[in-house]
């Protein structure tokens, strides 16, 4: 029992958490690593209100502000977020 124990603690301490879309080998810096030559990706698209009441938002937590239209980044804390929206160029 102490030795199946260790080998699943082994195991476990072994495993990947990189995901790849449309890659076999995803770079290993990223936890995902999404590879397409014709698509975008989508970040959820969230109203003012409904960004304002996420919950501990990490930093740098990113959504698409439908009211602003803008991608919103969360500059501050989880405990004090600061929404900034990137501007166009």
């Amino acid at each position: 029992m102490k030795i199946t124990c260790i080998i699943a603690l082994l195991g476990f301490h072994m495993l990947s958490a990189q995901i790849g879309v449309n890659t076999n080998t995803p770079d290993p810096s990223a936890i995902l690593d999404i590879e397409s030559t014709d698509k975008g990706m989508l970040p959820p698209r969230m109203s003012q209100s409904q960004i304002a009441v996420i919950v501990n938002p990490a930093k740098g937590l990113t959504v698409f502000n439908t009211d602003l239209d803008c991608l919103s980044v969360n500059y501050g804390t989880p405990v004090i977020p600061e929404w900034i929206c990137l501007e166009r160029k």
